[in-house]
Parts: structure tokens; sequence; C-alpha cells
């Protein structure tokens, strides 16, 4: 009987090592890319809290989404070489920056569309006899827009007070206390 020998070849065995260096980075980037999200996530949350704050911060969730393209880049290079199968630390990876993406889209991103364009449901907080909007979940909050009429008088029972038309505006902005 002839000796059949499967061990691998030295070149066999450099791509495998290649490939599984690749993957590895693949998965630290997608890692990375958590990291700068959640980040950017708690500045922003952080910022949409603070009275008067203008500052808020995307530049973590383009480094995030630079970190994940990088990653699928890494990945779809492994995958060329016939190494296409996920482990579990992959669907782990996968299934957490799912998650950290979901939170930010569903508490975080609805606020800063409130705080930035208000509208009914912003929250104003009060400095020094100015408002300025701010998220609702800001110790700061104390009051909550009700309803944009287009006269004072219109505003709804549960109204407190009422902010005038900006310049440029045509709407009162109704108020109420914030719990």
């Amino acid at each position: 009987m002839e000796n059949e020998s499967h061990d691998l070849s030295d070149e066999q065995l450099d791509l495998l090592a290649q490939v599984v260096e690749v993957r590895r980075r693949a998965f630290r980037q997608v890692w990375f890319g958590i990291a700068w999200w959640s980040a950017s996530a708690l500045a922003l949350g952080w910022s949409l809290s603070s009275p008067g704050s203008n500052i808020l911060w995307y530049g973590g969730l383009i480094g995030a989404i630079f970190h994940w393209v990088r990653a699928v880049r890494l990945y779809l290079a492994a995958k060329s070489f016939g190494f296409s199968k996920l482990v579990p630390r992959d669907y782990f990876s996968l299934l957490v920056t799912a998650a950290v993406v979901l939170i930010f889209m569903t508490v975080v991103l609805p606020e800063t569309f409130k705080v930035m364009d208000p509208r009914v449901g912003t929250c104003w907080s009060e400095n020094s006899g100015s408002s300025s909007p701010t998220a609702c979940w800001s110790d700061n909050a104390a009051y909550q827009t009700v309803a944009l009429v287009s006269s004072a008088q219109d505003c709804p029972i549960e109204a407190t007070q009422y902010f005038d038309p900006s310049e440029g505006e045509s709407l009162y902005t109704c108020l109420q206390k914030h719990n």
C-alpha cells in the first residue's frame, strides 16, 4: 500500500494562516465599530441632555461605519478563499452590533430629531430666563410641547404656558410641565 500523506503543504499552511489573520482582523474591526458607535451614542445622549448644547457627536458614528465596512471587506476577502462559514463569536459580534444600532435608533435618534427640529413632544429646559430644547430623559427637562397652534387661545387646557412664534414662524408652542 502506498503511504498517503494528508499533511498540508507549506503553501496551504501559509494560506490558512493568512485567512485566520484576516478573519481575526475582521472580528477586531467589528468590535472597534461597536466601541465607536457606543461612545458616540453616549456623547450624543449627553449632548442632547445638556441645556443649550448645539454640539452633536456624529463623528463616532461615521468612524463605526468605517470599521464595519472594513470588517465586511476583510470577511469577503477570507470568503474568496473558500472560508465563508461564520463561527459562534462572529454571530455574537453581529448580534451585539445589531443591538447597539437598534438601541441607538429607537432611543437616541428620535430625541435628536425632536431637539434639532422642535415639534409636539419636544422637551424644553429653562436657563436664566431662556429656554432651549433638550432630551426628555434629561433632568433639565422642565416643559414639553403639547401643541402647535395658530393663536395662544387655541392652546389645550393642559398647557401651562406657551412660546410666541419665532421669527419666520406662525405657530405658538403650547407647553405643559414635564413629569
